[in-house]
């Protein structure tokens, strides 16, 4: 079944306000912690890895943005809501909840047992 335009739109809307939740979370994210710099060698571990946990979730955020934007890509390109695979429509359902989905179920389950 195809998607409708309604569909899409409604889609559009919610992977908009998941990029503005994600472009505020990035710009609030807390800096690094300072506490380390001249304390013991206990404080020093937990800024590095306070560090270290800092660019994961950084880079998760990064790329989550880039899964957004590629939605709205393929949106603007009439190409939302088409496996990658196979090229047919990613059932609504699954896009409802997942908006950034790349593939139909039965593609993704292949991909995920290789």
């Amino acid at each position: 079944m195809e998607i409708t335009s309604d569909q899409i739109n409604s889609l559009k809307a919610k992977l908009l306000s998941s990029k503005e939740e994600n472009l505020n979370f990035q710009k609030n994210f807390p800096g690094e912690i300072d506490g380390a710099k001249s304390g013991d060698m206990v404080d020093i571990a937990n800024s590095d890895m306070s560090g270290k946990l800092e660019t994961l979730f950084r880079a998760r955020y990064v790329d989550k943005e880039k899964e957004l934007n590629y939605a709205l890509d393929k949106i603007s390109v009439g190409e939302y809501g088409l496996c990658e695979e196979c090229d047919g429509p990613i059932a609504i359902r699954r896009l409802k909840l997942n908006p950034t989905a790349l593939r139909c179920v039965v593609c993704q389950e292949k991909s995920e047992l290789n």
